[in-house]
């Protein structure tokens, strides 16, 4: 995956070689510089967001990141995975960096504390192909082989995700709308499907679309079953499927 730098000419890009190449895109560029240190394909790139630091996530199970004010330092070396790294991306200030591993999670890096232990999220059955930051940092959107898309909210560390369910093949990419509204997600079963990002902006839309509350099944499928079920329209019953549901519940106990 290349990374491009909006403010100034230059784009880099991972090689099966192992090698990070950074272009500059001026009409008078010299050679890419080469950057050489991991020992296997390098997956994804991009820059943190004033230009001066590059990561790179590589199938040798390594994150690295390069100093590019200062080439002649070794980029520091992020481990931790227990596979490949398919997807890095930082936040919108540049002060953490998300890394997707086939070894099922993902890793928050601070990059204040580049040596401290990562936060790592867990839940996705498959490989991470991709992770992207809300415009606000508040939220990471995580995308899977597991078909899934999972919405992490920042701001609450043990909070279980927001899995989003649809898609019938892998999940390949994922990304934000510029006001952090919308996610967009795409994948191999040939569609992109673009969810609603705020669950009460979700709700609000529902009750307008369908004038009742959800049915538990629609409830599990569309908000999630680490979601406590709500109502999506505050005035109107819960669907008689949720008492149902919850009887069912209480005798399995």
């Amino acid at each position: 995956t290349p990374g491009v730098l909006a403010d100034e000419p230059r784009l880099a890009s991972g090689i099966r070689d192992g090698t990070v190449r950074v272009w500059d895109l001026t009409p008078s560029a010299a050679a890419p510089r080469v950057l050489t240190g991991h020992n296997s394909s390098v997956y994804s790139v991009t820059f943190n967001p004033d230009g001066t630091r590059l990561a790179s996530g590589s199938q040798d199970k390594t994150v690295r990141l390069w100093d590019l004010t200062s080439l002649a330092v070794a980029p520091r070396v992020l481990t931790g995975h227990e596979d490949l790294v398919r997807s890095v991306a930082f936040n919108p200030d540049g002060t953490r960096l998300a890394s997707g591993s086939d070894d099922k999670t993902v890793r928050i890096w601070d990059m204040t504390q580049p040596a401290a232990a990562p936060r790592v999220l867990a839940g996705h059955k498959y490989g991470v192909s991709s992770v992207a930051f809300s415009p606000d940092g508040t939220r990471l959107a995580s995308g899977s082989i597991d078909k899934t898309v999972r919405l992490w909210d920042l701001t609450q560390p043990t909070a279980a995700p927001r899995v989003l369910n649809g898609h019938e093949d892998a999940v390949q990419s994922v990304a934000f709308s510029p006001d952090g509204a919308y996610l967009a997600s795409g994948s191999y079963d040939k569609t992109v499907r673009v969810w609603t990002v705020k669950v009460e902006d979700l709700a609000a839309q529902i009750c307008e679309e369908a004038g009742r509350n959800l049915t538990w099944e629609e409830w599990q499928q569309f908000i999630g079953p680490d979601i406590p079920y709500a109502r999506t329209c505050p005035n109107l019953p819960e669907h008689p499927s949720v008492a149902e549901a919850r009887h069912t519940a209480a005798e399995k106990k």
